[in-house]
C-alpha cells in the first residue's frame, strides 16, 4: 500500500556549498509544519468519491448559514480531490461556485440545505444539485453525524451521475450511478473514529469487504484476501506537494504577495483566473484538456492587476522529479523486495 505525502518540507538553500550545514533547529516551522498524507489502495477510488462528497458539503459552512437565506460559497474542489492531490494539483486552486439555502423551521426539526455547484469538468459544464436532510452532527457516539444527501449532476444538459449517502447511528452508505460514474454501491460501520469496516460493489469490479483499525486494514475480495501494516515506517511514499524553507533556519518563505489575477484568451474566449505560486487556474478553462507545449499556442496570459497590463506566454510541461537517497543494507535484509538499479 502507497502513502502519498501531500505536504513536505522541502529546504530552500540561500547559495551551494560543500560546507556541512548546520542542523535546521527542531522548534522551526521546517521541523514543526504538518504534514497530509494519501493512501493508495484497491478500494481507494470508492471511498474516495464519499470523502470528495463530504468535504464539498463541508466546505460551504451550511451549519453556521442556517435560515439566513440564499448565499453563495467558492469550493477549492481540489481541496476535497485525492485524485488532484495525488497528482500533484492539490496546491492549485479549481474553484467551483455554490448557490446555498439552509433553513431549519425549530430546533427540533431537520437541518435542511437546497445545493447548486457549478464547475467545469474537462471542458465541460457541470451542474450539481444537492438535497441534505441533517438531524445530528458528528459526535463519539455517532461518528458520521445523522443525515440523508441525495444528489445529481448534470453535464451538457444530460444526467451524468446521480446518487444518495445515508448516515444513520455508526454506519454510513452511499450508492452512485450514471455515465460519469463508477457504479458503485457502499456500505461502512465504524466503532469508533479510528476502527470499522466495510463493503464496496462496483460495476465490472470486484466486490470487497474490508476493515481497519489503528494498526491494520484488511481487505479481501473473495480470493485474495491482504492485510497491510498501516505504519509509515514500513509505506512507500511518494511526494507530491512542498513547503519552502529557509536553509538555514528552518522558517517558513511565504512570499509577500504570492498570487495575482491574470485574463486568459484561447480559441476567441477571454477566461478569467488566477496564477500563484502552486500554479495557474482559469474558471471555464481546464488546462488538462490542453496538450503540452512550449509555449502553449493561442493561448495568452495578461496581467489584471491595478496599472499593470504585462503579457505573458504558458509553457505546459509534465514531469516529476525524483530524489534517490543511498542507504547501507545487507543482501539478506532485501529478500523479496524488488528494487531499480542504474549507473550514469
Amino acid at each position: 500500500m502507497n502513502s502519498r505525502i501531500l505536504a513536505c518540507a522541502a529546504l530552500l538553500a540561500a547559495s551551494l556549498t560543500s560546507a556541512v550545514q548546520a542542523a535546521i533547529p527542531l522548534t522551526s516551522a521546517y521541523s514543526t509544519d504538518p504534514q497530509s498524507d494519501y493512501v493508495q489502495d484497491s478500494t481507494s477510488d470508492s471511498i474516495s468519491s464519499l470523502n470528495m462528497i463530504l468535504c464539498i458539503l463541508g466546505s460551504m459552512r451550511a451549519g453556521s448559514m442556517v435560515n439566513a437565506g440564499p448565499y453563495i460559497a467558492l469550493v477549492d474542489m481540489n481541496k476535497c480531490d485525492s485524485k488532484a492531490a495525488s497528482s500533484g494539483a492539490a496546491g492549485a486552486t479549481n474553484y467551483a461556485t455554490a448557490v446555498l439555502d439552509v433553513t431549519r423551521a425549530t430546533n427540533s426539526d431537520p437541518m435542511i440545505g437546497k445545493v447548486w455547484l457549478s464547475m467545469t469538468d474537462q471542458g465541460n459544464a457541470l451542474n450539481v444539485f444537492l438535497h441534505l436532510s441533517a438531524t445530528q452532527s458528528p459526535s463519539a457516539a455517532e461518528p458520521y453525524g445523522l443525515f440523508r444527501l441525495d444528489y445529481l449532476g448534470d453535464k451538457n444538459g444530460a444526467t451524468a451521475f446521480n446518487g444518495f449517502i445515508d448516515s444513520q447511528a455508526s454506519s454510513i452508505s452511499q450508492y452512485e450511478t450514471g455515465n460519469n460514474s463508477s457504479n458503485t454501491a457502499m456500505a461502512l460501520s465504524a466503532t469508533s473514529t479510528s476502527a470499522g469496516a466495510g463493503t464496496i460493489t462496483s460495476i465490472g469490479a470486484p466486490a470487497f469487504n474490508f476493515a481497519y483499525n489503528a494498526n491494520y486494514f484488511r481487505r479481501s475480495d473473495g480470493t485474495n484476501d491482504q492485510c497491510f501494516d498501516r505504519s509509515k515506517a514500513n509505506a512507500q511514499r511518494s511526494v507530491w506537494q512542498y513547503g519552502t524553507y529557509d536553509g538555514n533556519d528552518g522558517s517558513r518563505v511565504d512570499m509577500a504577495n504570492p498570487g495575482f489575477p491574470i485574463v486568459g484568451s484561447y480559441a476567441g474566449t477571454s477566461y478569467y483566473g488566477f496564477a500563484n505560486y502552486w500554479g495557474i487556474n482559469f474558471q471555464g478553462l481546464d488546462l488538462n484538456t490542453i496538450a503540452d507545449a512550449r509555449p502553449i499556442a493561442g493561448l495568452t496570459i495578461t496581467d489584471q492587476r491595478p496599472t499593470n497590463t504585462t503579457s505573458y506566454s504558458l509553457s505546459k510541461v509534465g514531469g516529476k522529479l525524483t530524489q534517490w537517497t543511498q542507504q547501507s543494507t545487507t543482501l539478506d535484509s532485501l529478500n523479496n523486495i524488488p528494487f531499480s538499479s542504474g549507473a550514469d
